[in-house]
């Protein structure tokens, strides 16, 4: 954390602070069970513990940090009971998404989601990691725009943002990239077709799926 900060708006630093560890987090230079120290945190970021302190609540309320006394706030693993939550969660927004990217998905978006799709293909087969996760969240991220709802949009982003931070302990699962890729495909066939029932079931599958492949990383 060298970055130095240089804001007079209090609200402006606490929102910078918040970002600049959430990001930490998802990137895991800030691990499980780390301790976060405000005095430290204030100094690294050149700012006040105030803004800090604010920045701690929000990652508290949002499940990234829990409080625990004589320790103070640490940054919080994913369990098993998170991962179903999520899941469920992410099961009955993309759901509704999909049905409204059936209806207003335009047909340069489709062939972008499939060109984004043969790239994960491409990315898959030649053990590109890095690049399979980076093509991967661009397609996640226009199909769900496709869907046209801004809120709908933000509720999912807040739930992919929350697994991408897993993604690392996921990535030796070789096979399952393979039928992710797949599950895609069917996604955007149904789509195409402008089946909704179909499109639905897609993303159920994939979704039930992907949620077994981190279990399954979870319960090792």
């Amino acid at each position: 954390m060298n970055t130095t900060y240089k804001v007079e708006n209090i609200q402006s630093v606490s929102d910078i602070v918040y970002s600049n560890l959430r990001n930490m987090i998802f990137s895991q230079d800030l691990k499980n069970g780390d301790r976060l120290i405000e005095s430290n945190i204030a100094e690294e970021m050149n700012v006040s513990r105030t803004p800090v302190r604010e920045a701690i609540k929000k990652l508290e309320a949002e499940g990234l940090l829990e409080y625990k006394p004589r320790r103070g706030a640490i940054v919080k693993g994913i369990s098993r009971e998170d991962i179903i939550e999520i899941y469920s969660i992410r099961k009955a927004i993309e759901v509704l998404a999909v049905e409204y990217s059936v209806d207003n998905i335009t047909s340069e978006e489709l062939e972008n989601l499939r060109e984004l799709s043969n790239r994960s293909k491409k990315h898959a087969e030649a053990g590109e990691t890095e690049l399979f996760n980076k093509v991967l969240k661009e397609f996640n991220q226009l199909l769900i725009e496709t869907s046209r709802k801004p809120r709908l949009i933000r509720l999912i982003d807040i739930h992919l943002d929350y697994l991408e931070r897993f993604r690392l302990a996921n990535r030796g699962q070789i096979n399952r990239r393979k039928e992710a890729i797949e599950e895609h495909d069917e996604i955007i066939e149904a789509i195409s077709k402008k089946d909704k029932e179909e499109a639905r079931n897609a993303v159920i599958n994939h979704l039930n799926n992907a949620q077994k492949a981190y279990l399954d990383v979870v319960l090792e």
